[in-house]
């Protein structure tokens, strides 16, 4: 398998995704890249490193978060927060909270620009154990040609310049539960689209231009997923995977498309797509499972559109798509799988070696391989294949902070984000 036989569905995705937001083909401009899909266009991307080996440059944060970076042309964004529960054992006054949207140049990690702010919405003040889980900054940045948009855990989504200019901002009144807001706002044609689940249960789609609220669907029962935007039949889909149930709606009017019987559980998992179908994985008290179901339907399509299901499955990382398969972490077992996406049969669920800590983070594909990181910095180099072989084992040592972040690719190189630093992986 090469880079020049990729899967043709990836391909068209993520054209489709070029064509709802203006970008240059090697940006990574939302949660886990073009399409949500986390597959790098890079053929070759590093393998090897350590704290000190292959290392382009490494860069100070202003404070710690769990989003992930993007780029957009010669620009990397990411988000952060300062003032409250920096210090796990002396959180301090939550009123002194204060968020961040950081601009660093892509070429060098030198910090372009940086803009604290106060958010206006307010949410119940985290407990010292959920701060040290993931804290309030753990959407990951959406970004069109010009605009930046950021969504922290109290549910206000801003929209910025590439210079920093605040251009709007929305609060969404959702009804925020104490672990906040995660799911990452996407952008989809002119609308911006952010989801609430465990609080209020609530996607909203709002104008990109404006911040306007164009509209909004509740009832969306208990997920942190970030809504998956695919295109089949000629129709353009907004699908969210919720407790018990798979949703898709018109991205421009919020218009309900269809349902499918999703996983009766808790959903922190994204999908994701390939050929007209979804992929979606979670957790529920009965067990893990993963589900693919046939989009492009109409009204309640349980009985004919359910392909699969696989008693496996996570509490945490996304899954990603590639060449056939379905390839995921669990976040605790420190075991990773794969599965034929045609027969929905496991291929392999292995353990990795050294055990992993827990893995947030959610894996991507690249240059033929998988790369899971785990929170300790520890990244694990998996050959993308059915036939389970680990290529390498890499560790940041001494970082001092926590990676719950998503790795992401750019120009043959990989960014991995700590609570303490954003790294450059790869050669200068």
């Amino acid at each position: 398998m090469t880079y020049v036989s990729r899967n043709r569905t990836l391909i068209c995705t993520a054209l489709f995704l070029c064509a709802l937001t203006p970008a240059l083909a090697a940006d990574w401009a939302q949660f886990r890249g073009p399409g949500g899909l986390a597959t790098a266009d890079d053929q070759s991307l590093p393998t090897k490193w350590d704290a000190e080996t292959n290392i382009a440059w490494k860069t100070a944060l202003p404070g710690p978060g769990a989003s992930s970076p993007i780029v957009v042309g010669d620009r990397i964004f990411l988000t952060c927060y300062t003032g409250y529960g920096v210090d796990k054992k002396t959180p301090g006054e939550y009123a002194d909270l204060v968020m961040h949207l950081v601009c660093l140049n892509r070429a060098d990690g030198a910090v372009a620009w940086e803009k604290p702010f106060k958010t206006e919405a307010e949410m119940p003040p985290i407990s010292v154990y959920q701060m040290a889980l993931h804290g309030y900054a753990s959407a990951t940045p959406a970004a069109d040609a010009d605009t930046v948009y950021t969504l922290f855990a109290n549910g206000e989504v801003a929209a910025w310049g590439f210079d920093g200019t605040q251009k709007w901002t929305r609060n969404l009144n959702f009804r925020v539960h104490p672990w906040g807001a995660g799911a990452s706002p996407v952008v989809a044609g002119d609308v911006v689209l952010a989801l609430e689940c465990i609080g209020g249960g609530v996607l909203v789609g709002l104008n990109k231009k404006t911040g306007e609220e164009a509209w909004r669907q509740g009832n969306i029962d208990v997920a942190w997923d970030t809504p998956l935007i695919l295109e089949v039949g000629g129709r353009h889909e907004a699908v969210v995977s919720a407790k018990g149930v798979i949703l898709a709606f018109d991205p421009a009017t919020g218009t309900p498309l269809w349902k499918a019987k999703g996983i009766p559980g808790y959903l922190c998992p994204s999908p994701v797509t390939a050929d007209g179908v979804v992929y979606a994985i979670g957790w529920s008290a009965a067990g893990e499972q993963a589900v693919a179901v046939k989009a492009g339907g109409q009204g309640d399509v349980t009985a004919s559109n359910v392909l699969w299901r696989v008693d496996r499955g996570s509490y945490v990382p996304s899954p990603v798509y590639w060449d056939g398969h379905l390839y995921w972490a669990h976040e605790s077992k420190g075991k990773v799988y794969c599965v034929n996406v045609k027969t929905g049969q496991l291929a392999y669920e292995t353990d990795l070696a050294p055990k992993p800590a827990w893995i947030y983070g959610s894996p991507i594909v690249g240059g033929g391989n998988l790369y899971y990181v785990d929170r300790n910095g520890v990244t694990y180099v998996v050959a993308a294949r059915p036939q389970f072989e680990i290529v390498s084992v890499n560790t940041l040592t001494g970082d001092g902070g926590t990676f719950n972040a998503s790795p992401i690719a750019s120009e043959g190189q990989l960014l991995i984000r700590s609570d303490k630093y954003l790294y450059c992986i790869g050669s200068k």
